[in-house]
């Protein structure tokens, strides 16, 4: 298993600890197995015999051979026993964090609506603040056309005074 060797060194990483368990646990499995096919064979070996130390092999086979076979796969069914835990520690672990990213969606997908409820209004009142700048552009404008309209008149009445008081004097 290349990927433990290589990139699960110093790593404090989920995955990798998983894979390193799941390859430990492979490789403790492999070894035991192995051992229990040996001995097993041994074991027929012996059982079976029919050479001029049959009996003897036969007893060996029952007294020293057996017991260390039910002693291996004991240890078989415990690995496997382990595996069956660090799969069912996983799916709880995939579980737990499937429900925490789903949280963490919702989360994010109500902040996600606030946050466009509030871009929404912000444009609403922009709008309002243009409309309303307008207005006072507007108004700024007008008053600067009356107030150039009341000096005109102004200076067109003084005009008329003058020359009305002009022909009332000459008269």
């Amino acid at each position: 298993m290349n990927f433990v060797k290589n990139n699960c060194k110093d790593k404090n990483d989920y995955i990798c600890q998983r894979k390193c368990n799941i390859f430990k646990l492979k490789e403790l499995y492999s070894k035991e197995l192995d051992n229990y096919y040996n001995s097993y064979a041994t074991y027929l070996r012996f059982k079976y015999s029919t050479g001029a130390n049959s009996e003897l092999e036969k007893k060996n086979a029952e007294i020293e051979w057996r017991p260390k076979i039910g002693i291996i796969n004991s240890r078989l069914t415990k690995i496997l026993t382990d595996i069956k835990a660090n799969i069912n520690h996983t799916q709880s672990l995939i579980g737990t964090q499937e429900a925490e990213i789903e949280i963490k969606n919702n989360n994010i997908f109500e902040e996600h609506t606030k946050i466009d409820n509030l871009s929404n209004l912000i444009n609403k009142h922009s709008d309002e603040y243009v409309s309303k700048e307008r207005q006072v552009l507007t108004g700024k404008e007008r008053n600067i056309s009356r107030r150039n309209n009341m000096y005109f008149l102004i200076i067109l009445n003084i005009i008329l005074i003058a020359v009305i008081g002009y022909f009332l004097t000459k008269s």
